[in-house]
């Protein structure tokens, strides 16, 4: 009789050695905890997609400013014509389509989206628009960071390469070392409606002289209120969609080593040099702009809401006019 052979086991090979705790151990992988993120500059190529929501940690749907380093979407590809239509439907009701998945071309394979791209098709206008917002301010952001951009837009016809973009440097001005307020006469002022960022691009091509921008702020209010899109029109949120100043503020603790809060309600000065005009305006695209003209920011902070007179042009209280003067 033929019998099946059976496998043999060899005890001795099995037995654990006599000192087993003393044996050295494999050391296992860190967690991939925040700390272990890696926080340097990715090289984005995926192309964007609209819309997307803003919030803490990208992902299809989902956009976040302060970790745009770690963003895989080349957010500098986001065409001025995909700007325009997005911008527009948020003023339509919410898109809610239920699309189980489509096939990639040539390849037959199904890619699905994730709920966050879901949540962002169906979330309303409000949302989608503070997506738009940082989407368009996270071009910004990798523009600086990679040096380069395409103008007036990525895919136009007539798109260039723009290159040598450099970033923009902070200090800090101390009350102390500012000069005292002149007796001289006061300079006229004149208003003007829209932006601000406009005039200065329209003043770059008449004279070549350096051109400066004052940001106010009211005291008290914490720096991080700066980039709170959830708040800001797209008017008041110029300097941050359009220049290279939102990459400023993200780097101002890095550069000054001050606690911002503390500087500007001490009455301090933060003065930015090489802030670059990189777009126009977004109700019509964001286009970049090929030669990007620069200036220079001061950020200072003003009492929160001071009693004017009538018509506006002058403080009642002579501590307030005081802190204004200075």
């Amino acid at each position: 009789e033929q019998r099946r052979s059976r496998p043999v086991l060899f005890h001795s090979m099995l037995k654990p050695p006599e000192n087993w705790a003393a044996q050295p151990k494999k050391p296992r992988p860190p967690r991939r905890t925040l700390q272990h993120v890696d926080t340097h500059a990715t090289n984005p190529q995926r192309k964007p997609v609209l819309p997307v929501l803003a919030g803490h940690y990208p992902s299809t749907g989902v956009i976040a400013i302060q970790r745009y380093n770690e963003d895989g979407r080349d957010w500098r590809q986001l065409m001025s014509s995909e700007i325009m239509l997005a911008l527009m439907a948020t003023s339509m009701p919410p898109l809610r389509l239920e699309t189980k998945g489509w096939t990639k071309a040539g390849q037959g394979q199904i890619w699905k989206e994730d709920g966050s791209a879901k949540a962002a098709r169906s979330a309303p206008a409000a949302q989608r628009r503070q997506g738009l917002m940082a989407a368009i301010a996270t071009g910004v952001l990798q523009a600086v960071e990679q040096g380069s951009y395409w103008a007036p837009s990525f895919g136009s016809p007539d798109a260039e390469y723009c290159t040598h973009l450099s970033k923009p440097m902070s200090r800090l001005l101390p009350v102390s070392s500012l000069p005292a307020p002149s007796e001289a006469p006061a300079p006229k002022l004149s208003t003007q409606s829209g932006s601000m960022l406009d005039v200065c691009i329209e003043l770059t091509k008449q004279d070549r002289s350096r051109l400066a921008m004052v940001q106010f702020s009211a005291a008290g209010d914490h720096p991080r209120n700066q980039l709170d899109l959830a708040h800001l029109e797209l008017l008041g949120a110029q300097l941050l969609l359009r220049t290279s100043y939102l990459k400023a503020i993200l780097d101002l603790e890095k550069h000054l080593h001050v606690d911002i809060e503390e500087a500007l309600e001490a009455g301090d000065v933060l003065y930015t040099s090489g802030v670059s005009i990189l777009r126009g305006s977004v109700e019509e695209g964001a286009k970049w702009i090929k030669d990007a003209p620069t200036t220079d920011v001061f950020w200072v902070a003003l009492p929160r809401s001071p009693q004017f007179r009538p018509g506006g042009l002058d403080y009642i209280s002579e501590e307030d006019r005081s802190a204004g003067a200075q």
